[in-house]
């Protein structure tokens, strides 16, 4: 039995899935839930962000991944935790027809290119890593559609892929507005970052306190 770290809920993760990492808990210290919020998070894995979001009362939560593993572990989990206000689709995100607007969106999504790194050795780190299982533009885009006007979207990247987040971003007349940089002790720079998303082109942008790990 595992344990998240911020507020030790237990958790069931299995070895054929990507387990809880930094980035993971960089998401879960940048990420802003408000009681009685609706939240979608793509490429929900075990569901260990849909159970940080619990802490703060959503009204709903839909957690949604390509990979039937992940969400059957997910569903573990919310069992695991008592969590009914939830529900748990495995299909691809840019094909889903949701029945709602959400009011925070969370992602931690594929980072890295085929072409630049090694396969993994499960076929379900597979679709996980990769961009061309969901590409920026196609997050984006997701995101775009599925956001409420006013909502908020948190989604954790590589720092060196940032400059192609402004460009898909701006194309689909949205708006980072603030950056908080992860602060691993292990690493001198800041490999990760937080994102925030919003609806609208050219919105004045925040460089937050850095996250600690």
């Amino acid at each position: 039995m595992d344990y998240t770290p911020n507020h030790h809920i237990p958790l069931i993760q299995n070895d054929k899935l990507f387990k809880m990492n930094s980035d993971t808990t960089a998401l879960m210290l940048g990420m802003k839930i408000n009681p009685k919020e609706t939240v979608l998070d793509i490429g929900t894995n075990h569901g260990v962000l849909l159970l940080e979001a619990s802490v703060y009362q959503p009204s709903w939560m839909v957690g949604i991944d390509i990979n039937p593993l992940a969400i059957e572990y997910a569903h573990k989990n919310m069992e695991l935790n008592n969590i009914t206000n939830v529900t748990l689709i495995c299909n691809d995100v840019t094909t889903t027809k949701f029945d709602r607007k959400f009011d925070v969106i969370i992602s931690n999504p594929p980072f890295f290119s085929e072409s630049t790194h090694m396969a993994s050795q499960t076929p379900a780190n597979q679709l996980a890593k990769f961009t061309s299982t969901l590409t920026i533009e196609s997050l984006l885009q997701v995101i775009k559609k599925n956001l409420n006007p006013s909502g908020r979207a948190y989604v954790v990247f590589r720092s060196a892929a940032l400059s192609s987040f402004f460009i898909e971003a701006n194309k689909q007349k949205l708006s980072i507005t603030n950056i908080q940089g992860v602060n691993d002790a292990r690493i001198e720079y800041y490999k990760a970052c937080v994102l925030t998303i919003e609806h609208g082109a050219s919105k004045s942008l925040v460089l937050s306190k850095p996250l600690s790990l």
